[in-house]
């Protein structure tokens, strides 16, 4: 059977999709996200993830890990719309009506796109007035964003190009 060209960057997509949650996942459930040191003695005291929630934590890193949550949830969100996409594509074609699930997907993409980095931001930038920087998972993340710009672009092509 001979694939479509439709049929192909729904592979596509659900491949940068895929990749991007995997990226995120290892991110955010990995406690290497924020390392409490003491600059001037050179130590590690301790390693933090994100989803490590403490009642006495500061107002902005609770923030910022809501944020993280919330992109996760929307993650999750997105891959429900590809799936019933995928399916609705492989097995009618993509006519006009299906071009709702690949608009749901661009607009997860974009909620993705705007907590997480504003959630990067206020960690990273309040965390370096004390003990707390950024360790090596945000790279994760921003591999992790780089796919979710590559999915917003294809999803909304096909939307817009490809289910008419």
């Amino acid at each position: 059977m001979e694939l479509e060209m439709i049929d192909v960057k729904v592979y596509i997509l659900g491949f940068t999709i895929l990749i991007a949650f995997i990226f995120y996942s290892v991110g955010i459930f990995t406690p290497t996200w924020i390392i409490v040191k003491n600059a001037e003695l050179s130590i590690v005291f301790e390693f933090r993830g994100v989803i490590s929630f403490n009642s006495a934590e500061p107002g902005w890193l609770s923030a910022g890990r809501w944020l993280m949550s919330f992109s996760f949830i929307s993650f999750i969100l997105m891959i429900i719309f590809y799936l019933i996409a995928f399916f609705q594509v492989k097995n009618n074609g993509c006519p006009h009506k299906y071009r709702i699930w690949f608009y749901s997907i661009s607009v997860c993409s974009a909620i993705i796109l705007i907590l997480t980095p504003t959630a990067i931001t206020l960690i990273g930038i309040n965390g370096s007035y004390g003990f707390l920087t950024l360790g090596f998972t945000v790279w994760l993340y921003m591999t992790s964003m780089m796919l979710t710009v590559a999915s917003l672009g294809i999803s909304g092509y096909i939307a817009y190009k490809e289910c008419r």
